[in-house]
Parts: structure tokens; sequence; C-alpha cells
């Protein structure tokens, strides 16, 4: 297991452009509305399924607090994001801002 790049919330907002979430109401405003992705909702679980897999992040509650983790996670999460840019590897993290 390779150990992730780690980079700041502003550097992952302006590499990959976090995407408005449909329902509106769900956090994480990166500077166009709120991104979070409930997949409980059916206009949000939309957005999720029509995106690439390689536009996909996972807000997942961590030992150390909130975390952005690049594609598809289940365990502790708090949401998906997804973003206008691709990423080129998994091995991405994203500190959250305390």
């Amino acid at each position: 297991m390779t150990t992730p790049q780690i980079i700041t919330e502003d550097e992952w907002a302006e590499t990959y452009r976090p995407m408005p979430a449909a329902s509106g109401d769900g956090g994480f405003d990166f500077g166009d509305g709120p991104t979070l992705l409930d997949w409980t909702q059916p206009a949000d679980l939309a957005l999720i399924e029509a995106a690439e897999e390689d536009r996909i992040w996972t807000v997942v509650d961590g030992d150390g607090g909130l975390v952005i983790v690049a594609g598809h996670h289940f365990v502790n999460r708090m949401g998906y994001i997804v973003t206008e840019n691709p990423r080129e590897t998994d091995d991405i993290e994203v500190e959250m801002d305390a």
C-alpha cells in the first residue's frame, strides 16, 4: 500500500473543481454552493451514478477528523463529492481545515 499524497482543501478545490450538489443542502461549499452529495437523495444519487469513477470523492470521518479521499468508500462516509476535473491517481487525501 502506498502513502497517499496529502493536499490542502484549497489545492484540491482549485485543481479538481467540486460541483454543486443537486439537493443544495449538504454543506462543503467551496465557492459555488454546497457540494456534499447525499446518496439517499434521488437527485444526488443520479449525479453520483452518472459521474465517471475518477471524478468521485468520499468525505469520511476518520480518526483525526474529516478527510476527503479519492473514490467510492462506504465505511465512515459522510457523503460524496463529484468534481469537474478527473484525478490521475487514487492515492490522494485532502486535509480538511479545522
